[in-house]
């Protein structure tokens, strides 16, 4: 039995006359290897009871209208076919060649990923409007046909293989997204898959009315500027800036000249027929096309629906650039917010800057680098702190600059946004949530529930990739974790546009069993534009001793590129990658004393079980075994017997002595969490911390002139 080659995808919403129409110009180019489905977004027009009459087409349904991305996702991922061709239902199939063609491309283009049609010469419709939208639209594609086009898509009809359709994720299902089919193009771009616009994919498209076509442009328009705001640039395709420029003056030159008329002010009327003459100009073909076909008498149509349109722009353009400039101000004041927390937690000399809360040990995953695996085994659900407790604990922490919320899988709790609020009423305002991604679901409860559970707090929502696909299920021990957690990455970033408060990081934990997919894996995670990637050593006792980590000049070569990926980020996240690569140089020095000062672990530092055990850090217990024996195997106390008092349990006698050996000793490991407290909790050394960054990206002259352990322990008591 031949392999199935191109799955047909047709979303459909309350248009059984125009699915129909579609279908029945299809039949005859059906064979063998090709799949039609048609997806109802929750028609109320029978649509579904005519497409069930077509024997050779599957059926799909949504029970709620979810939008045309998310039908088109709805069949593509119960398509069988290597490629995808997408149709919408206002179509016609009128080539009979449409089918042949797309397999042609196929088979002589196999470098292109994706390829866009356009629509027939003779695509006539039956009002002058149409006929005016039928030129605009000749005139805008008819330059780029056959060619090359980054960041464009025509979701109308376009042809995509579908491993490129399935590594970028597919559609934005958001119904926000007014313009999903650029979009994807957009990411295809990212992604480098190439794109095609070619002329030999056309159908017939049935063109909407004036005013119904200048309500959708102003939510498309609108979105248009978030889209050049997330990923950059005009999309010359659609118009880009040169269109957006005529628009304006054709707006503004509308205005001079009504105005210098109705005023008798010939001086403005002339100005503003000037000012007309150039995107009158630009016209040029459409208006010539629609002359010939219809007579001088269509020119005064045409300069309306141009006037009308151009408004619809001029509308959608001004909200777009109001909610670009409120979504940046809410970022600059959420950053703001969290420098100011810190800011308090560094000027009180006894508050925890940096705490580390287990919200559970569960884990529905069984990675062979996990440190937690003896809690995991000794706490269980009964024993993790309720809620109630942790609102207790919030209360009681005063100053806290930075909340990291982590397990097991913190995910497997279903009050974690209560748990965001009890800290965000307590005065935190920079939280992280550290996850494997395996519950998109309970991510979008998450974040639906974010923008009222932190308003101004900075929340950082973590995802681990340890590999690409099989490599990474198998060193998590779930299978398909890996499809999970990129499908849970690709959700937050699209949410991330519509949510001020939200960063999205990638986590890698490099070792011997990764190393070598660490390249792929980081060229993948470069392709989402997450707000920064990570890069773990392995620590601690590993659930698989026979796992080690990966070599120095591996980790080296590992900073560098992660230095380099996260090297066009701005603001806060400028600020902590140029901190991360000072770090990657600190965590590969151990042993050598740290331009940042000796260990807060204690102070600054604190971490808190799920069940209530508060320790200075996680890995002083794997790290200094022996040391242990003698101070109460580094547990500064538990919660309960100081009523959920962390503060009040810091200050007790158990407590000081252990943070006093940790100062003492002079105490290094490989922690990413207690080297950061300690570089961004001593500011005045932040000069010499920089200056370490240079060691990891190569740089002439990167070696510091690090003091020595006499010197660096005659200064202790000064810091």
């Amino acid at each position: 039995m031949q392999s199935m080659q191109i799955s047909v995808v047709i979303p459909v919403r309350n248009d059984a006359a125009g699915v129909t129409a579609l279908l029945d110009s299809l039949q005859a180019q059906l064979h063998e290897g090709i799949e039609v489905l048609v997806v109802d977004d929750a028609s109320t027009d029978g649509t579904a009871e005519f497409v069930e009459a077509y024997s050779s087409v599957r059926l799909l349904r949504h029970e709620l209208c979810r939008g045309a991305g998310a039908a088109r996702n709805t069949g593509a991922a119960m398509a069988r076919g290597k490629a995808l061709l997408f149709i919408d239902a206002d179509t016609r199939a009128d080539d009979p060649q449409l089918v042949a063609n797309c397999l042609q491309l196929l088979k002589e283009m196999p470098e292109v990923a994706a390829f866009s049609g356009c629509y027939k010469d003779d695509n006539h419709s039956p009002h002058l409007f149409g006929r005016y939208l039928d030129a605009c639209e000749a005139g805008m594609r008819g330059a780029a046909l056959d060619t090359l086009a980054q960041g464009c898509l025509n979701g109308s009809l376009c042809l995509i293989r579908k491993r490129a359709f399935d590594a970028v994720g597919g559609f934005d299902a958001d119904p926000r997204v007014a313009l999903e089919d650029p979009e994807l193009g957009c990411r295809l771009a990212s992604a480098e898959f190439p794109h095609w616009i070619s002329s030999r994919l056309r159908v017939r498209h049935r063109q909407p009315g004036l005013f119904h076509y200048a309500k959708e442009l102003v939510p498309r328009t609108r979105y248009y500027i978030h889209l050049i705001s997330r990923h950059g640039g005009f999309n010359p395709i659609m118009g880009g800036g040169t269109e957006g420029g005529y628009r304006l003056l054709f707006a503004l030159g509308l205005f001079l000249a009504s105005a210098g008329i109705v005023l008798d002010q010939q001086g403005t009327a002339a100005a503003g027929a000037l000012l007309l003459a150039l995107p009158i100009w630009s016209l040029r073909g459409a208006v010539a096309r629609i002359v010939c076909s219809d007579g001088l008498i269509a020119l005064p149509a045409v300069l309306c629906f141009h006037g009308v349109t151009t408004a619809a722009i001029c509308v959608g353009g001004m909200l777009g650039v109001v909610d670009r400039a409120r979504f940046a101000t809410r970022r600059l004041m959420v950053d703001a917010a969290v420098v100011l927390a810190w800011a308090r937690s560094l000027l009180s000399r006894n508050a925890v800057g940096y705490l580390i809360q287990f919200v559970t040990h569960r884990c529905n995953a069984h990675c062979r680098h996990c440190f937690d695996d003896p809690q995991r085994q000794r706490i269980g659900i009964d024993q993790e702190l309720s809620l109630e407790r942790i609102r207790l604990l919030a209360k009681s922490t005063g100053c806290v600059g930075h909340l990291s919320l982590t397990g097991g899988e913190p995910l497997l709790r279903n009050d974690l946004a209560e748990i965001i609020a009890a800290y965000y009423a307590g005065g935190v305002r920079s939280f992280s949530v550290s996850t494997n991604g395996s519950y998109p679901e309970r991510i979008e409860a998450l974040l639906a529930k974010l923008a009222t559970a932190g308003p101004y707090a900075r929340v950082i929502v973590t995802i681990s990739v340890d590999g690409i696909g099989p490599l990474h299920d198998r060193l998590r021990g779930l299978p398909g974790l890996y499809e999970k957690a990129e499908h849970s990455l690709r959700l937050l970033c699209a949410a991330r546009q519509w949510l001020p408060q939200l960063r999205v990081h990638g986590c890698f934990t490099l070792t011997e069993a990764n190393a070598a997919a660490f390249v792929e894996t980081l060229a993948r995670l470069k392709t989402m534009g997450l707000d920064q990637i990570e890069l773990n050593r392995l620590r601690g006792s590993p659930a698989d001793p026979t796992l080690r980590g990966g070599s120095e000049a591996t980790y080296r070569a590992a900073a560098r590129d992660v230095g380099q990926a996260n090297g066009g980020a701005a603001g806060l996240s400028w600020l902590f990658a140029r901190l991360d690569r000072a770090m990657f140089n600190i965590v590969r020095q151990p042993e050598s004393p740290w331009p940042c000062g000796h260990c807060l672990a204690g102070r600054r530092l604190v971490v808190v079980q799920a069940d209530g055990e508060v320790l200075p850090c996680e890995m002083l217990r794997s790290h200094r075994p022996t040391d242990g024996k003698a101070y109460a195997n580094f547990t500064l106390g538990r919660l309960e017997d100081f009523g959920d008092d962390l503060p009040g349990l810091l200050a007790a006698s158990k407590a000081r002595r252990i943070t006093d050996y940790i100062r003492d000793s002079d105490c290094r490991c490989s922690f990413e969490c207690a080297i950061f407290a300690t570089m961004v909790y001593r500011p005045w050394r932040l000069g010499r911390v920089m200056a370490v960054g240079g060691i990891a990206d190569g740089a002439p002259g990167g070696d510091l002139a690090y003091e020595t352990r006499a010197q660096s322990g005659a200064k202790r008591r000064a810091d």
